[in-house]
């Protein structure tokens, strides 16, 4: 089984401590700026996971999920934002995500949330707000 995680995450030293985290937890991170720069790559095929900010300039994280569901991503998603108010948990809520990571979260917390999303089957995505 594939243990690439895609991370799209426009702060880059968060991006960079997350690559961090999710490579020293024993998985094989890709880390990108914008949802743009991952849509543009080949790295989607390849992913077991996704991490996607929710507040991304450009395309945004729901519709970065809703694009990747489109084209065939079927592996968890888990979101993660700044902003952690109620349209924000609406509109995670209604795409099922793994999990929803409210800003700041700790490196445990994240690697949690992946190791999780990825013990379950895409048949049966679990939506954990964290």
């Amino acid at each position: 089984m594939s243990r690439r995680v895609v991370v799209v995450e426009d702060d880059a030293s968060l991006g960079r401590a997350m690559e961090r985290v999710l490579r020293v937890g024993g998985l094989d991170p890709r880390v990108f700026g914008s949802a743009e720069l991952l849509l543009a790559s080949s790295e989607v095929s390849s992913a077991c996971c996704m991490v996607l900010d929710v507040q991304l300039p450009g395309l945004d994280g729901f519709a970065l999920h809703d694009r990747l569901r489109e084209t065939g991503f079927t592996g968890p998603i888990i979101f993660a934002t700044a902003f952690d108010d109620r349209e924000a948990r609406t509109a995670a809520e209604q795409r099922s995500p793994a999990a929803f990571m409210s800003k700041p979260f700790t490196g445990q917390s994240l690697l949690a949330a992946v190791r999780e999303a990825l013990s379950h089957s895409p048949a049966d995505p679990p939506f954990r707000l964290a």
